[in-house]
C-alpha cells in the first residue's frame, strides 16, 4: 500500500490512513483547505471524484450562481411566489401562482437556465398568461412594451377589456398555447385571434 500521508487532491491534503471499508477500500483522513476533516476513499481521491468538502463545493456553486445576473430574476421569481412576507406575494403566490417543480427543487437554478436561455438585453422574465405558474412554456424574456401589453386588466381588444391573454384566447375559442406561440413570434393580437 502506497502512503498517500501528505499527497495534494484539489483542496484536500492527506493526513493519515483511516481504515479499509466493508469493500475492501482503502480509506483516508483528509484535510480540505477551509480547515475541516473528512473521511476520503483513496479511488474517489486518485480519480478526481473528490477534490474538496462538500460545505466548500456548495459554496463555490452559490458564488458562481451569485455571479450570474439571472440569479435575482431567478430569487425574484420564487420570492413573490412563495414568500409570504414578500410585498408583491399578494399578487403572485397570494392568487395561486406557483412556480414549477422544475424550477423550484434542488437544482432549480440550472433548470431555469437551460429552459429559458440567456436573457437578451432590455428583457426581463415574463410570464405569457398572467394567470398561469412560473413554467417554461409560459414564460418569456420580454421587453417592456410587451410586458406593458401583457399586464392584468391591461388587455383591451376591439373595445373590451380582457383580464388576462388566456382569458382572451378563450373568448375567442383559440387554443392558449396556440395563442401563446403566436404572440411570441411578433403576430400582432388582431392577427393571433383569427383561426
Amino acid at each position: 500500500m502506497k502512503d498517500l500521508t501528505g499527497s495534494v487532491f484539489g483542496q484536500w491534503t492527506v493526513v493519515s490512513y483511516k481504515e479499509k471499508d466493508k469493500h475492501n477500500k482503502r480509506k483516508w483522513l483528509c484535510k480540505c483547505s477551509c480547515g475541516d476533516d473528512y473521511i476520503v476513499a483513496e479511488g474517489d481521491l486518485k480519480q478526481g471524484k473528490s477534490t474538496q468538502c462538500k460545505k466548500c463545493s456548495r459554496k463555490k456553486k452559490d458564488e458562481l450562481y451569485w455571479n450570474n445576473p439571472l440569479y435575482s430574476t431567478y430569487c425574484g421569481m420564487k420570492q413573490r411566489c412563495n414568500d409570504k412576507n414578500s410585498q408583491a406575494y399578494k399578487n403572485y403566490g397570494g392568487r395561486g401562482i406557483k412556480v414549477c417543480e422544475r424550477w423550484n427543487k434542488r437544482k432549480g437554478f440550472d433548470n431555469f437556465l437551460k429552459d429559458m436561455g440567456e436573457c437578451p438585453e432590455g428583457h426581463t422574465l415574463d410570464r405569457i398568461d398572467n394567470d398561469g405558474n412560473y413554467e417554461p412554456n409560459n414564460c418569456r424574456w420580454a421587453d417592456k412594451n410587451v410586458q406593458a401589453n401583457n399586464k392584468r386588466n391591461n388587455i383591451e381588444f376591439k373595445g373590451k377589456f380582457y383580464k388576462s391573454l388566456g382569458e382572451l384566447a378563450d373568448t375567442h375559442n383559440i387554443n392558449r398555447n396556440t395563442f401563446y406561440w403566436r404572440l411570441s413570434s411578433g403576430w400582432s393580437i388582431e392577427k393571433a385571434t383569427k383561426l
